[in-house]
């Protein structure tokens, strides 16, 4: 199977994961610095949180980008197998980890009870593995479908499924039951129509990437227009509390994560040079999205001085998920622990032309 970088990518997931690791570290911030209420900094800094709610969202759209792009006749053969090696199980181990750091008091029945909670309802970061696993699965039923159709009918149909699945649990309240209390507040997040739109807008994107490219090129005048309206419109919608909740689950933020998506993907291509910290990042990111959150959730007041905190803390998270990501995975199975570090394209393209010479050298 022939696999080939876009550059672009590179750029979207460094930013989408960049963004993650900002929004936690700005919620920290908040947290500890404004507990009852915000000043004027403060809500700078919840404006900003809004802001960077594209990033786990952007990363189910990448999922499934990259999928549509290098698999296009199906499956391989293992890929669910390989899959659940190099996603299952560090999901399963970092559960276990969640479980150990954020468990007070500690007991063997509570490890057991939060490391279940954390594997099976997503209850930490790295939820997000179960909603793309289920796209590997809808990819599998639907891939065949969808190349036949022309891409309005899923795009609108998508929209409609995430758009109206969202406004029930964005704008319903719960009834007064503990089990449908979470599933209004966490519960709702995993199953697949809560995404869906960004699942089939990265299908039609990666399939058709060079079509899709020309179309924001043609529509380039109004890419920074629709980010600045959807961006613009998300705050008023939350200023007036439709809906009140501050999340990458809200309705608007379809929208908005549309909006950076096209506005990285289109000027990111107009880049001839990718920096290696670009590249870094996104060989990282998998890495990073598991593991800052330790650091995120767990560090209390660093400065008194809130934005000094929020950067500091953001620097700390990142080079502490890089620097234990590469230790780990200097031991043999220390992917299978805190994932597998993807390859820049000068790797890859390194591993190609070694691929290439062996098979070249046995046909002497």
């Amino acid at each position: 199977m022939n696999k080939t970088h876009v550059n672009e990518i590179h750029w979207l997931r460094a930013i989408a994961c960049l963004a993650v690791v900002s929004l936690h570290a700005i919620t920290s911030g908040t947290t500890i610095y404004y507990p009852e209420s915000f000043d004027k900094i403060g809500y700078i800094l919840h404006i900003m949180q809004m802001g960077l709610m594209f990033g786990t969202p952007t990363f189910i759209f990448i999922s499934e980008f990259l999928f549509a792009k290098n698999y296009k006749d199906g499956m391989p053969k293992g890929f669910f197998i390989k899959r659940l090696r190099y996603l299952g199980i560090p999901y399963v181990f970092m559960a276990m980890v969640y479980a150990i750091v954020f468990t007070e008091n500690i007991t063997w029945g509570s490890f057991t009870l939060e490391t279940l909670k954390n594997i099976f309802i997503g209850d930490f970061v790295a939820y997000f593995i179960l909603i793309i696993f289920q796209f590997y699965i809808l990819h599998h039923i639907l891939y065949k479908k969808l190349q036949n159709l022309n891409p309005k009918i899923p795009l609108i149909i998508a929209f409609l499924i995430n758009s109206l699945y969202l406004a029930f649990f964005n704008f319903t309240s719960p009834p007064n039951n503990e089990i449908m209390e979470y599933i209004w507040t966490t519960g709702h997040w995993l199953p697949f129509p809560g995404w869906v739109f960004y699942f089939i807008l990265g299908f039609y994107c990666g399939k058709n990437y060079k079509e899709f490219l020309l179309l924001l090129n043609n529509r380039k005048n109004y890419l920074f227009l629709f980010f600045l309206v959807s961006f613009i419109g998300m705050i008023i919608l939350k200023y007036f509390g439709l809906p009140s909740i501050t999340s990458s689950k809200r309705i608007d933020i379809i929208f908005y994560t549309t909006s950076v998506i096209f506005l990285v993907l289109y000027y990111s291509s107009k880049i001839k040079y990718t920096p290696k910290f670009i590249f870094k990042i996104s060989k990282y990111s998998f890495s990073i999205y598991l593991l800052h959150k330790l650091i995120t959730d767990t560090v209390g007041s660093i400065t008194n001085n809130v934005i000094t905190h929020i950067i500091i803390l953001f620097v700390i998270s990142l080079l502490f998920s890089i620097s234990v990501s590469f230790i780990i995975n200097l031991i043999p199975f220390g992917k299978y622990l805190v994932g597998n570090l993807g390859k820049t394209p000068i790797q890859a393209n390194q591993l190609v032309r070694k691929r290439k010479g062996a098979v070249n050298s046995r046909t002497l």
